[in-house]
Formats: structure tokens, C-alpha cells, sequence
């Protein structure tokens, strides 16, 4: 095993994520099949979306092309969707202590002290920032590979730590979405 390899490993396992024993804890994790899942559904999706879009808009009706035609744009979403997810195993845990947002390669720890907003806002997944007086830009949690009920619940415990602000999706907050997170 590779100095990296080891550094993961120890870096997901190190994490003090056991069973909440708080109703005010939240444990959430992904995991990259999860996250793999969910970009393969998205490209059915864009498959499916595409084959009458093709058929009827373009007027292709060659069976071959059709099919390879709505088979680009699925593995196209697909990827896509994959790369905004992050691909990567993710934990979140909310607790009395603070926020921790980890991934196979670094780990964020907030305190509620260091937390001075949170916002919330939905657009095509849920996206929560934590804003804090130390670093420059927030930290945007995105919740691609959550379930309805995990986003939910996620926001119902960080409300009961602090102030949840939720956004209405303007044109400002869509371009920061599609070309910063």
C-alpha cells in the first residue's frame, strides 16, 4: 500500500463518526458506489430524455443513430453528473462540538463559534454553505447522492445549532453553482 493509500484510509477511519446518541447528532455517509449510482441513473435519465427529443425534433429515425445518438448524451450526463458529485466517499457529522465534512482526501471541522451563516438553497440538488470569518470563500456541502429525507434532516439538526437562511435560485446563484461548486 502506497504512502497515499495508507493517508486515505487512515483519514476515513480516524473520523469520530460512531452512533448518534443525540437527537441533535446527524451522521451522514456516501459512499463511491452511492455516488456512482446516482450518475449512472442521472444518465439514464439524459438516455431517456434524449431518444424522443432525437426521434422528434431532429428527425433522426434510423434505429442505429437514434440509439447512439441518445446513448452520447447519456454517458455525457452521466459524467457530468459524476464530476459535480465529487465521485469521492463522503461523511458528514453534526454534533454539539461542530460540523465535520470529510471526503477520501481532506476533512473540514467547523465549530458552531467558527460558523457565522448558513445557507441553504436548492438547485437540481441541495446545497448548504457554511460561511466563516477565517477563510475566503464558505464551504458549499452539496448534497448530490442525498436522500429527500437525509437533506431534510440535515437541515433540521444544523437549524436547532443555528440560523438556517434559505435562498430563493437567482441568475447569480445558478452561475455560481454551474462554474464555482
Amino acid at each position: 500500500m502506497d504512502k497515499d493509500t495508507k493517508r486515505k484510509t487512515r483519514l476515513m477511519q480516524d473520523t469520530p463518526i460512531n452512533k448518534p446518541t443525540d437527537k441533535r447528532e446527524f451522521k451522514l455517509e456516501i459512499g463511491w458506489a452511492h455516488m456512482l449510482g446516482a450518475a449512472i441513473g442521472l444518465g439514464i435519465l439524459g438516455f431517456i430524455v434524449a431518444l424522443p427529443l432525437f426521434y422528434f425534433k431532429s428527425g433522426v429515425h434510423s434505429i442505429g443513430k437514434l440509439l447512439a445518438y441518445s446513448a452520447c448524451v447519456g454517458v455525457f450526463v452521466g459524467i457530468v453528473a459524476h464530476l459535480r458529485g465529487g465521485g469521492k466517499q463522503k461523511r458528514v457529522l453534526v454534533n454539539t462540538d461542530g460540523l465535520i465534512i470529510e471526503n477520501e482526501k481532506e476533512r473540514t471541522v467547523l465549530t458552531w463559534a467558527d460558523i457565522e451563516q448558513i445557507n441553504h438553497w436548492v438547485h437540481g440538488e441541495h446545497y448548504w454553505e457554511f460561511v466563516t470569518p477565517h477563510r475566503a470563500r464558505p464551504i458549499v456541502l452539496k448534497g448530490f447522492g442525498f436522500s429527500k429525507q437525509e437533506c431534510e434532516q440535515l437541515s433540521e439538526t444544523l437549524r436547532q445549532y443555528k440560523t438556517l437562511v434559505e435562498e430563493t435560485v437567482g441568475t447569480k446563484r445558478m452561475l455560481e453553482d454551474a462554474f464555482v461548486h
